[in-house]
């Protein structure tokens, strides 16, 4: 806080990076870009249909898929032509299918979770860029949420995952979601299911818009075995690390 009692803005608005896009401050650039942000491979993220997990005909079938996608990219797409949708009741759907999938109690996760779980939304604006081979949109992380759901842009693709070693694209499926867990998730798992590093690229020429709800667990209860992990979340995200690394016992 400035002393005159004005906010202080640290860092520049994203207003002043548009109509000066040719000078990008130093901390946005990545000397390690190049081609290889354009370069990820293209792959198909698995398309999960949660009615399915409800009814007694396909509800095994789809349970092994989606602790199949949850083991290996840590996040899954669900088709879903309506957006205005109850997320708090979606979160419950997905979380008891998730322990279902480990044959536990359905409701061990929501109970570690505690009754003033949260939600927040988050709006995400990229705009173009002339350097999108060594500026990020979002530098490579993993969400600190026990899931996270995103609303992709319907025509400009961006989202890339880390899987094997290897940045793959994550498609862009019309009135689909992308949802992953978080690292909240990977702890109550045990590391069965994967928090996925993901980031974001940007385009020369156009500008992306997505929209991001991320759930949390109730910030007095202990995520086993870690302690006050919404605390240093963001001290290690500024970092480059993953802070769930610093957490591992």
């Amino acid at each position: 806080m400035a002393e005159s009692g004005k906010v202080e803005i640290v860092g520049k608005p994203v207003q002043d990076l548009v109509l000066n896009s040719e000078n990008q401050p130093k901390n946005y650039i990545y000397k390690e870009g190049g081609g290889g942000f354009r370069d990820a491979q293209d792959d198909d993220i698995p398309v999960i249909h949660l009615h399915r997990l409800s009814s007694p005909s396909t509800a095994q079938q789809e349970l092994a898929k989606l602790h199949h996608a949850l083991n290996s990219w840590g996040c899954f797409q669900e088709y879903c032509p309506t957006v205005y949708r109850k997320y708090k009741a979606e979160t419950e759907v997905i979380i008891k299918a998730m322990t279902n999938s480990l044959n536990l109690e359905e409701d061990c996760f929501l109970n570690e979770c505690g009754e003033r779980d949260v939600m927040f939304l988050r709006f995400n604006y990229y705009p173009p860029c002339p350097m999108p081979d060594h500026v990020l949109g979002l530098k490579p992380h993993a969400d600190g949420s026990t899931i996270t759901f995103l609303l992709q842009d319907k025509l400009v693709q961006g989202l890339q995952g880390l899987k094997y070693d290897q940045w793959f694209k994550v498609p862009i499926i019309l009135d689909a979601l992308v949802i992953n867990v978080g690292d909240q998730t990977e702890i109550l798992s045990n590391g069965i299911f994967r928090s996925p590093i993901h980031r974001a690229v940007i385009n020369s020429e156009k500008e992306r818009l997505t929209v991001a709800i991320f759930c949390l667990a109730d910030s007095e209860k202990e995520i086993k075995p870690v302690k006050n992990y919404s605390e240093i979340y963001f001290q290690y995200y500024h970092q480059g690390k993953r802070p769930i690394e610093a957490s591992k016992i």
